[in-house]
């Protein structure tokens, strides 16, 4: 599987922590497992 990246970056005042979309290879793999695909935005916090 292809890594996943994790990011956090400062928009408009708020501190958003984000993951890179799945490609649809990773998209199988956790599909074939059973497990949720996790979402693109992980949080957003006010600065």
């Amino acid at each position: 599987m292809q890594r996943l990246f994790y990011g956090e970056f400062d928009i408009d005042s708020k501190h958003v922590a984000q993951l890179t979309e799945l490609t649809r290879g990773q998209g199988n793999i956790l599909k074939s497992l059973n497990i949720k695909e996790p979402s693109t935005i992980v949080d957003i916090q006010d600065v």
